[in-house]
């Protein structure tokens, strides 16, 4: 039986799938911040339209999509999805299943490395706010790009999309008001350590 509250939620994720044909809808932490700094609402341009798309991947630069809070979705894009399911007491990314198959796809080393789950708690975090811990995530998605040479450098549009991930997450980090738990700067620093400021 679905609560009011649980009606919110559905109406807001459809006004998200909404924008999102639509092409208007961003994410909002980095929205926000690139508004703040220049004063204006960030402007997103596709990239690379000329390359081929036989792969079934898009090969424009997408904006990331963000949900609303507490829905499932926290944020996509072109090539995984974070979510988190406030039911569970843990985040997960999940690498988007084209990329994986395939000659040319990501996957070498079977489904351990399609996702990563991780406990906002183990990070130092409530689970009201796993900011952090979505960092974290995002840090083991560059991670496991790199893991495949070959598939990261196949397209312009990946390599644009890891330097792009790479830019947002250090903004992000040097924003926070907190220093950084010992075991997040430790995971940080295997997974992406060019994020490090």
């Amino acid at each position: 039986m679905l609560t009011d509250s649980d009606d919110e939620a559905i109406n807001a994720w459809q006004n998200c799938v909404a924008q999102e044909s639509e092409g208007t809808l961003v994410s909002s932490d980095e929205a926000t911040q690139e508004e703040d700094e220049q004063g204006q609402a960030p402007d997103h341009h596709d990239e690379d339209q000329g390359q081929a798309q036989s792969s079934g991947e898009d090969t424009r630069t997408a904006p990331t999509l963000t949900a609303p809070k507490h829905t499932h979705t926290v944020r996509t894009n072109q090539y995984y999805t974070l979510t988190d399911n406030r039911n569970y007491t843990d985040c997960r990314l999940k690498f988007h299943e084209h990329l994986l198959a395939g000659p040319g796809g990501m996957a070498k080393a079977g489904a351990r490395q399609a996702s990563k789950t991780l406990s906002p708690a183990a990070h130092g975090e409530t689970r009201e706010d796993p900011t952090v811990t979505y960092l974290i995530l995002r840090a083991w998605a560059l991670w496991r790009m790199r893991q495949s040479p070959q598939w990261l450098h196949a397209k312009s549009v990946r390599q644009l999309f890891y330097d792009e991930e790479v830019r947002k997450i250090k903004i992000k980090l040097a924003s926070m008001q907190h220093p950084l738990h010992n075991k997040v700067r430790e995971r940080l620093h295997t997974w992406a350590p060019e994020v490090l400021v």
